[in-house]
């Protein structure tokens, strides 16, 4: 399971985004193989 998290300065919440961008914080749980070959594209 890949999870991906991102806030703002100007908004202190933590919000869940559905794929990866700069900045983001990546959660990874008990990684598929896939999971691991997309990472490593990413």
């Amino acid at each position: 399971m890949i999870k991906y998290y991102f806030r703002t300065v100007k908004d202190p919440a933590i919000k869940e985004l559905p794929e990866a961008r700069t900045g983001v914080w990546v959660h990874v749980a008990a990684p598929t193989t896939e999971e691991i070959q997309r990472l490593w594209e990413e």
